[in-house]
């Protein structure tokens, strides 16, 4: 089993109106992963619903709705929540990490 890191971006793309966003799906669907969320994931997703909610002529965005799925994806395990380190070397080895683009 494989741990892939999943950005906002990629939440944004299934909780938000977006193109593809079975692409997303089709990632979330493969039992040989395991996602991990970082923290801040939870703040950025937050100001992108808030900022999209505000967009002039966007659908309505259920803000509640989304954190509910996303409480439930945690408290399940099929997401694990990655604390924030506070120790700055870890933002360098992070910095160094290859990154695989799946959507």
């Amino acid at each position: 089993m494989s741990t892939v890191s999943l950005d906002t971006s990629v939440l944004a793309k299934r909780d938000l109106p977006a193109p593809e966003p079975e692409k997303v799906e089709a990632l979330l669907e493969r039992a040989e992963h395991r996602f991990v969320l970082s923290e801040l994931l939870v703040v950025e997703l937050e100001s992108a619903l808030r900022r999209r909610a505000a967009e002039q002529g966007s659908r309505a965005i259920h803000r509640a709705k989304v954190r509910l799925r996303i409480d439930d994806d945690l408290r399940s395990g099929f997401f694990s929540l990655h604390p924030l380190a506070t120790d700055d070397r870890q933002f360098a080895r992070a910095a160094g990490l290859r990154v695989t683009t799946f959507v």
